[in-house]
């Protein structure tokens, strides 16, 4: 557990986490833009998210290549659910999946700058929570 352990609820974190995706922290920032901010940003906030609420994190394949999310757990009996806190970057056009997979952080912090857009995301992340006074 971490420094930003529980600092916030699933709920206020997916309402959030828009508002501080931009094109700099987007794996496609040519593709990005402000009407869909969360293109391109399922990597990074799965991260973030497991930084907040701990958890697995879930590789689903689609069509278009992979796609990340979160698996929660919450409560202490084992009962989990998947968040996918960047869903709405696909509108109505929600992917099908074809097969899924745990994947440790260190896989998706191999792939390119992910790490840099990650720690760009989270300092964001940080700086709200220390300005509304949560951290």
């Amino acid at each position: 557990m971490g420094e930003l352990t529980g600092v916030m609820t699933i709920n206020e974190f997916y309402k959030l986490i828009p508002s501080l995706c931009r094109c700099d922290t987007s794996f496609d920032p040519d593709e990005w833009h402000n009407r869909n901010p969360l293109w391109g940003h399922c990597a990074v906030v799965v991260l973030l998210a497991q930084d907040i609420f701990d958890g697995n994190l879930v590789c689903l394949c689609i069509p278009s290549g992979v796609h990340f999310l979160n698996e929660i757990f919450l409560d202490d009996n084992g009962y989990r659910v998947w968040v996918d806190f960047t869903q709405d970057q696909f509108g109505d056009d929600i992917p099908v999946f074809s097969s899924s997979l745990h994947v440790e952080r260190g896989l998706l912090f191999g792939d390119g700058d992910t790490r840099e857009r990650y720690e760009l995301l989270k300092s964001r992340f940080i700086a709200r929570c220390v300005s509304c006074g949560r951290l």
